[in-house]
């Protein structure tokens, strides 16, 4: 048994990730989408994250302990991962570490957001598990890469295997420490077996089966609430913009139909994120169609006269393209501030920081200011 703790400076970043150490903490960003259509489409093919020095081999625990922000974090492992505090349509919270299939895998992957917390990962030949805070998350012996199909994962293992650290865009993930242990295979390798016991992630509906607005956030912090409910109301006192919302999918959805527009919220429980975007029109014969409207670059124009800091922030945050399908009709470019972008719906993806909220409301404030400046013309 070898136990390896890992410097936090050691970490080699790759693509368009980032990692500063100071204090004994390392700071992990990434600064550019890892997650979309492309992503589910490519499997694993995840180019932005942090690499440990030096490669692993099975059988090994990986330990960590670290804080995000907001949803979520991966380690990356071989050709595969595991993501920890994902919201609910991230149906692939494992992917095998040999043979990624692309197929869901769910576990309960829930942690306190902005704490340090424990992680454990162990990958042993005959099972794997998964700790949060000392409480075993997720237990297997059927992993694909212990089976007979995976012909080629003992020449893999032999070579070792890469071990990366990653987020999503926009979250501030710190750890404050990594370890490596690996074993000879005929150790015997400590495995605590200490089941949580509410497993699967509350639905977020009435005892009669409707959701509800009051139901879809029950579960967030009150700070979240108090956000949304702000949110909610000033949306809804919007003209011209005349948003409708509605209740379904797990989503939180507020519509202008006259310009195009839409704002959502997904829901998924402890956590959430929410965003904008001109939608695609596709009612009638596809020659048809197309958005409404695309007012992004007036509206980030009109508000850097007086906010630039803002425009910034949205531009920065607009959902970038990862370029799986070449005659895509979501694929944006949109230029600001002499830079150029190319995003995925048009869409601009915010996290569950009231900052973020604050932006949102900002946002849609500036836009039917400009819409009424437009139709006074």
């Amino acid at each position: 048994m070898q136990t390896r703790d890992i410097d936090l400076s050691s970490l080699i970043p790759h693509g368009k990730a980032e990692g500063a150490a100071e204090n004994g903490q390392l700071r992990v960003t990434v600064n550019r989408s890892i997650h979309s259509v492309g992503y589910n489409l490519y499997r694993d093919r995840i180019a932005f994250y942090l690499s440990l020095p030096g490669r692993y081999r099975l059988p090994m625990r990986i330990g960590l302990t670290a804080r995000i922000d907001a949803p979520e974090m991966l380690v990356l492992v071989g050709s595969g991962h595991v993501s920890f505090g994902s919201p609910w349509m991230e149906n692939r919270r494992i992917e095998d570490i040999s043979a990624p299939a692309g197929k869901p895998r769910m576990y309960d992957n829930r942690l306190p957001l902005g704490e340090f917390v424990e992680l454990s990962i162990l990958y042993d030949l005959k099972i794997m598990q998964i700790l949060i805070n000392g409480e075993e998350r997720y237990f297997s012996t059927k992993e694909p890469y212990m089976g007979k199909k995976a012909v080629d994962f003992p020449a893999q293992n032999a070579e070792g295997l890469c071990v990366a650290l990653t987020c999503v865009k926009g979250v501030a993930l710190d750890v404050k420490k990594i370890c490596v242990t690996e074993y000879e295979t005929g150790d015997t390798i400590p495995v605590d077996r200490n089941i949580r016991a509410d497993a699967e992630e509350p639905p977020n509906q009435t005892p009669d089966g409707k959701p509800t607005f009051e139901s879809y956030i029950s579960e967030l912090p009150e700070d979240m609430r108090a956000e949304i409910r702000e949110t909610d109301e000033f949306l809804k006192s919007l003209r011209p913009l005349r948003f409708r919302r509605s209740v379904a999918d797990k989503k939180i959805t507020y519509v202008a139909s006259d310009y195009g527009f839409s704002y959502t919220m997904y829901m998924s429980g402890w956590v959430m994120h929410h965003g904008f975007q001109w939608y695609i029109v596709t009612n009638g014969k596809p020659e048809t169609w197309g958005r409404k409207a695309d007012m992004m670059e007036d509206a980030l124009g009109y508000i850097a006269q007086t906010r630039p800091e803002l425009a910034g922030r949205i531009f920065d945050s607009l959902n970038d393209c990862v370029g799986c399908h070449e005659y895509c009709m979501a694929k944006t470019p949109y230029a600001y501030a002499g830079q150029k972008k190319l995003a995925c719906h048009g869409h601009v993806s915010l996290k569950m920081r009231a900052g973020d909220f604050r932006d949102a409301r900002d946002f849609c404030a500036a836009l039917n200011e400009l819409i009424k400046m437009h139709e006074n013309l």
